[in-house]
């Protein structure tokens, strides 16, 4: 399937979103080595109103209650992959949240 690479506020459609299967990373030049996600927690939040959806994954894989939430999704709300936990082959760490407006 298709990859997409998202950084800060990173528009993307509800099409891809709910194609997504798992969370990926990777450290570029000069370091070039994949990175293995150890669990994420995916955050919804409406954009029409105070409601806030979230659901945590223990592995890279988006888990069917994850689905079930993107699936709620509509144009204009924010995504958040926060909690990323990443295993190299030197350390574990937490990455940097990642920020997704729906369109």
């Amino acid at each position: 399937g298709n990859r997409y690479q998202c950084k800060g506020n990173t528009p993307l459609s509800l099409g891809s979103l709910l194609h997504a299967k798992r969370v990926g990373a990777y450290i570029g030049t000069p370091i070039n080595e994949n990175i293995r996600i150890n669990g994420f927690e995916l955050v919804l939040v409406k954009n029409q109103s105070s409601e806030v959806l979230s659901a945590r994954s223990h592995s890279d894989a988006i888990s069917s209650e994850q689905i079930n939430i993107l699936r709620q999704a509509q144009k204009g709300d924010n995504i958040y992959i926060t909690s990323i936990k990443a295993q190299t082959p030197h350390a574990t760490s937490n990455l940097a949240p990642i920020s997704i407006i729906a369109y």
